[in-house]
């Protein structure tokens, strides 16, 4: 979730602005087929089921996830803002030109 309009300002010191996605935190009938296919793989390890969205969202029908691109998806959480909170901390570890506190510029 880490968001910041500030950031997008142009800066002559921080040189210009790239914007990609690096998350998505939705219920499982939300989650793009990348992550649905490691959170099957997770659940069954030795093989999924042909209607392995279908069960995921059975198993965990309220459940958010937080789907890292190119990275781990997070969960299943309660809420939403738990989701969140969860992607957040993972993108400020993982990605230390998010984290403002350091003067690395690039991810």
């Amino acid at each position: 979730m880490t968001h910041r309009d500030d950031l997008l300002r142009p800066d002559p010191a921080r040189g210009p602005c790239v914007i990609r996605r690096a998350s998505h935190v939705e219920p499982a009938s939300g989650l793009p087929l990348e992550a649905l296919c490691q959170l099957a793989a997770r659940q069954w390890p030795h093989g999924m089921p042909a209607n392995y969205s279908a069960e995921l969202q059975h198993l965990w029908p309220n459940a958010w996830w937080a789907a890292m691109v190119d990275g781990p998806v997070l969960g299943p959480f309660e809420t939403r803002a738990a989701a969140l909170a969860a992607e957040d901390a993972w993108l400020q570890e993982h990605l230390p030109c998010l984290n403002l506190s350091t003067t690395s510029s690039s991810c």
